[in-house]
């Protein structure tokens, strides 16, 4: 008895590569929106929370899920709601917002002051969401605050002075 066998083989040594180098260059980026100090959020068009990367539990105490599913609107602060919602329509109609300051609720309560920047990616079909990165401004705003009081101070001393001032540079 005589056997017939025949084998047909594919070098697929190109598509292993191209696999290796793909799974790099997801695991790169994964790492760097991993690892970044801005909030980068993922909202679909109704403000529906769809992503939240992990510098969230950092900055406003929320795990990277706990926000998803919800509207962004519900953790805003009241005073903010109107010219956020303005800025929304804002992206949703010309692609981009720049930078907007809003206060967020942290996961104890108190709201953080927030810079965003948002950038309309609905019709890229990668993204398909409109991609939000906030950073922390609260300490920018006290330190503002403090400066603008104590500008005020320094001209209502100046201003009581009943003698006159010379400045010589």
């Amino acid at each position: 008895m005589l056997f017939r066998s025949q084998c047909v083989g594919h070098d697929i040594t190109d598509r292993v590569q191209i696999e290796s180098l793909l799974a790099a260059s997801e695991e790169k980026y994964r790492s760097m929106v991993h690892n970044i100090a801005d909030i980068i959020t993922l909202i679909d068009a109704h403000g529906t929370i769809l992503y939240e990367s992990a510098s969230i539990e950092l900055i406003l105490g929320w795990s990277e899920t706990d926000l998803i599913g919800h509207s962004i609107f519900e953790y805003l602060h009241s005073d903010d709601i109107v010219m956020v919602q303005e800025r929304f329509a804002h992206v949703l109609l010309h692609g981009i917002v720049e930078n907007t300051e809003f206060r967020f609720r942290h996961k104890n309560g108190k709201y953080i002051f927030l810079e965003g920047l948002a950038s309309n990616q609905l019709d890229n079909p990668a993204i398909r969401a409109i991609i939000v990165t906030s950073r922390d401004i609260t300490e920018r705003n006290i330190m503002l605050s403090r400066l603008a009081e104590y500008s005020e101070e320094l001209h209502n001393i100046i201003d009581s002075m009943l003698d006159g001032l010379l400045l010589l540079d």
